[in-house]
């Protein structure tokens, strides 16, 4: 805004104040002359409405005194006639007739000529006979065009009482609407105003223009009507019907649901509004027109000497900063000229400043080993690079500049970057935000990004640094996921420890109740109800030890008997119980050829661990699918995570189990191989399938991975190491002998568990052999020593107070040097290693074992001593 135009609004602003101050004053008169004016016009619309309701009142009393006269009754309907019409000729033209219904509304009496004879249909439908009978009083009607007139006219009506006081009928008074337009018309109706009456439903009952054209047309909907449709009486300015524009007051009469609308021309109704509004208006501008001439005056002594300061200002601004304010003078006008020629002084000395300390910048910026840049805030694009950024990112010095720092990111996260951009748009410095970066070769590397405003030019700019983090990452992640292998591996650990640590006590109660199953078996028939009785006990004895065995595979601490065979082949032999485990709509799909690839293993665990991921992958198909199952061959060069450890690298065979069902979610994927972990309903899982697979993998030297997603399916990897040919493996003893062949010789039995070696005793003797039983080491070797005959075997548990099984045998075999051993024990793996129990050629009977089990061994131990 040029100097000239400023002082004009100084101008502008000083008059204006006065100026509003007037035409406040104007449209106070003005609101004052309209309040009038709108009283006026209400007052107007107040009379009209109390002479519709006398006229209501004159009617009403007519009828009440008729409803004293008639009789309702059709045998009297000429005598109504005659009193109806003769009422009706003392009243003048003031009704168009009178009638008489009866309660149905059935007309008994009426004042048209020839009365009741000529009348066919009743006034039941009427809105005055309804409301009449509804109120026991005065109804008023619709506008209607009567039967009788053939002629637009409205009706009142009052009920007739009978003695009972209930309405017995309704006397009625019809009146033409002229009638009504009479009373519309007072003597101080201004010229060209309209008078209006309607009934509550907007429909026009009378007017004072156009009635021929508006009366009985519903006008309910037109802009002209009052806003506020429930209230009883106002005043606005609206458009009427014929378009002229009116001060329009409304009120309602209190006798009759009508409304007076009372519409005075805006143009004499205003009038003396109208008139002050234009008289403070041309006060307002011709104070306005003076002000501003003035004020022209004045600013055009000052505008030449600054256009001249504003061209040299200018010529600054482009960089001539040898250029001088010409203008002279004593006022303020040389004063700011002398400031300018000082400015462009310190300017060209603050530029040379500038220059030198930008040259010490670039240096600076372009030697930092990290990667650096500057962005313009706007638009995101590169302004400049420095070269360790064009060493690391491998762009040129040219591209980057034609580039976006959205250009450096991945796809994936450019939108991220937008809104973190405009998110920390009001922060000045970023210290350390960490983001994924994209070379020009494509590789992605991980960087920590600070940031902070910098004045770069015209540009709102921002200086960043960025430190490339990728290989610390890494070595981070590494670590995390070792930290997690090493806690998930802590706590099976425990749970195993825990496990393992039930079964000495377990095993030996299952021993004992096993046992004495079996004695009872053999002692009741085997067709009577105690026998079934027992064997519902053996039974849950059964399954009890099978839970103590799922236990100690998952714990790693059952006895396992690896030998080496074909993956290939084994896999191959659970075909036929696969089909019967699954259901018949999952199809079995086997992918194992070739023998080449061993494995030293228990076999019976394999195929534990095989049902137990048919059973897993059957219960996630529902609805059927595809179980498959394959075999390989892998070597690893670097080790590998799996569920629970890590895969050291060499040579392992492969067992892939996958089906196509509903997979696993995330956040259950770290618990599967935990005990008593179970997403099935109560009552329908152990939650110790997979714990056994994982423990018998673990034990066994191999591992589990397991890779899945929802809706896709479910793959389990099974690693085993490779086996050598000629590698050790330990074969199953064979149970030659019937139950039926005596045993002879003498048995040392030492058991610190009373049940188990009472039910120990009772099963050797039975079987033939002489039993001496003793409750721990030094009794046993007490009991040898009192005993002269030879003693064939000693049967101990390997863990007892005091003196071990492993002590009390080796003190034994010194001082009977043929005597046999027999250790029997329900501690778990790791337990039986730390007491040697566990040494080549070292004989092992696992707890619980059922009599049968212990005659076998024992008789396997002594090599055939037995008899017929």
């Amino acid at each position: 805004m040029s100097i000239q135009q400023r002082l004009l609004m100084l101008v502008v602003a000083a008059a204006l104040p006065p100026l509003l101050f007037s035409v406040v004053q104007a449209r106070n008169a003005s609101a004052v002359e309209r309040d009038n004016a709108e009283q006026l016009a209400l007052q107007l619309a107040r009379r009209i409405a109390t002479r519709v309701d006398d006229h209501v009142n004159t009617v009403d009393a007519v009828l009440v005194a008729l409803s004293r006269t008639v009789v309702v009754d059709t045998a009297a309907s000429q005598r109504n006639d005659s009193v109806l019409r003769s009422v009706s000729r003392d009243l003048g033209d003031r009704f168009l007739h009178l009638s008489v219904a009866d309660r149905t509304g059935h007309v008994v009496g009426i004042s048209a000529p020839g009365g009741t004879r000529q009348i066919h249909v009743g006034v039941s439908d009427r809105r005055y006979f309804r409301d009449a009978m509804a109120s026991r009083g005065l109804g008023v009607g619709d506008l209607m065009i009567g039967r009788v007139s053939n002629a637009y006219s409205i009706a009142l009506g009052r009920a007739i009482i009978g003695p009972n006081g209930e309405p017995i009928g309704v006397v009625a008074a019809s009146t033409l609407l002229a009638q009504l337009e009479a009373l519309l018309v007072p003597k101080d109706l201004p010229a060209e105003a309209v008078v209006t009456l309607q009934d509550a439903h907007g429909t026009v009952l009378a007017r004072t223009m156009d009635a021929e054209h508006w009366v009985g047309r519903d006008v309910s909907g037109l802009r002209w009507t009052p806003p506020d449709t429930a209230a009883t009486e106002g005043v606005q300015e609206v458009r009427d019907m014929d378009g002229v524009p009116r001060l329009a007051a409304y009120a309602s009469a209190t006798r009759a649901p009508w409304r007076v609308d009372v519409g005075i021309p805006s143009a004499i109704a205003l009038a003396r509004v109208h008139a002050s509004g234009r008289t403070a208006s041309l006060l307002g501008l011709a104070s306005l027109a003076v002000a501003l001439f003035l004020a022209g005056l004045m600013a055009h002594g000052i505008a030449a000497p600054v256009r001249a300061l504003t061209a040299d200002a200018d010529a600054f601004a482009a960089g001539d900063l040898s250029r001088r304010v010409q203008v002279h003078g004593d006022g303020e006008l040389g004063v700011l000229a002398s400031t300018f020629n000082r400015m462009a002084d310190a300017l060209q000395r603050r530029t040379d400043q500038l220059s030198e300390s930008e040259m010490r910048y670039r240096t600076v910026f372009d030697t930092m080993p990290l990667p650096m840049w500057v962005f313009d805030r706007e638009t995101l694009r590169f302004l400049t690079v420095n070269a360790a950024a064009i060493a690391r990112y491998g762009y040129a010095r040219d591209e980057f500049l034609g580039m976006t720092v959205g250009d450096l990111q991945p796809e994936e996260d450019r939108q991220r970057v937008v809104e973190s951009l405009a998110e920390r748009g009001r922060e000045r410095t970023v210290r350390e935000a960490s983001w994924r970066h994209v070379t020009r070769s494509g590789e992605v590397i991980h960087v920590e990004i600070s940031a902070d405003d910098v004045a770069y030019g015209e540009s709102h700019a921002r200086l960043v640094v960025a430190n490339d983090v990728t290989e610390r990452e890494r070595t981070e992640a590494a670590l995390r996921t070792s930290q997690e292998q090493l806690r998930q591996s802590q706590k099976l650990e425990a749970i195993g420890s825990l496990a393992g640590g039930i079964a000495h006590d377990f095993n030996n109660l299952l021993t004992a109740i096993l046992g004495y199953c079996d004695l009872a078996l053999d002692a009741i028939p085997a067709d009577s109800k105690a026998s079934e009785d027992v064997l519902e006990v053996r039974r849950a004895a059964q399954r009890a030890a099978e839970l103590t065995h799922q236990l100690l595979a998952f714990s790693r601490r059952q006895m396992l008997k690896p030998r080496v065979f074909a993956l290939a082949e084994a896999v191959r032999e659970t075909e036929k119980i696969l089909r019967r485990l699954i259901s018949e709509n999952i199809a079995l799909e086997l992918s194992v050829e070739g023998n080449e690839t061993l494995v030293c293993v228990d076999r019976t665990q394999l195929e534990q661990v095989i049902l137990n991921l048919a059973v897993n992958a059957r219960d996630a198909m529902p609805r059927g699918g595809t179980l498959r199952l394959a075999t390989g061959a892998i070597e690893l060069d670097s080790p590998v995570a799996a569920a629970g450890s890590i895969i050291a690298p060499g040579r392992y065979a492969l067992l892939t189990v996958t089906d196509t069902g509903t997979g696993i979610p995330p956040e259950i994927r770290d618990r599967l191989f935990e005990p008593f972990f179970t997403t099935k309903a109560r009552g329908q899982g152990t939650g110790l399938g997979l714990a056994t697979v994982y423990g018998i993998m673990q034990q066994s030297g191999g591992a589990v991975q397991v890779t899945s997603a929802v809706g896709a399916g479910t793959t389990f990897i099974l690693y085993f190491p490779m086996a050598d040919p000629d590698g050790e493996s330990h074969d199953e003893v064979d149970d030659r002998h019937g139950g039926d062949i005596r045993g002879q010789g003498t048995i040392l039995l030492t058991e610190d568990d009373d049940a188990v070696r009472a039910i120990a005793c009772e099963t050797l003797e039975r079987a033939g052999y002489r039993v001496l039983p003793a409750r721990h080491g030094a009794d046993a070797l007490a009991v040898a020593e009192s005993y002269d005959d030879p003693i064939d075997l000693l049967v101990t548990d390997v863990i007892m107070p005091g003196m071990n099984g492993r002590e009390l045998a080796q003190t034994l075999s010194r001082r009977r040097t043929n005597i046999r051993v027999l250790f029997a024990s329900g501690y778990t793996y790791n337990v039986l290693a730390g007491q040697d129990a566990l040494t080549p050629g070292v004989m092992l009977l696992d707890k619980p074992f059922t009599p049968a089990e212990l005659v076998a061994k024992v008789r396997d131990v002594l090599g055939g001593v037995y008899v017929a």
